[in-house]
């Protein structure tokens, strides 16, 4: 499965922003993340996919919120 996701974000850390600081973060495009990886799971809300997949084992479990997606399609293999 290919999925085009927009990711989620928080800038800073302990520290206080100042106000240069916080409006240039507020006006950032957020990430386009691209994640390709085995669907083991799908309703209305989710996709989760794992990227290994064992005889009995599989890798963590990635979930991404449909509200997210721009994109998602099934890949030929």
């Amino acid at each position: 499965m290919y999925i085009e996701w927009i990711d989620a974000q928080t800038t800073g850390g302990s520290e206080w922003l100042d106000k240069d600081e916080t409006r240039s973060a507020a006006r950032a495009k957020l990430p386009v993340m691209n994640t390709v990886g085995y669907l083991v799971h799908e309703d209305d809300y989710q996709y989760a996919v794992v990227a290994c997949v064992g005889p009995a084992e599989f890798s963590q479990v990635h979930k991404i919120p449909k509200c997210m997606v721009l994109g998602a399609r099934e890949l030929d293999g």
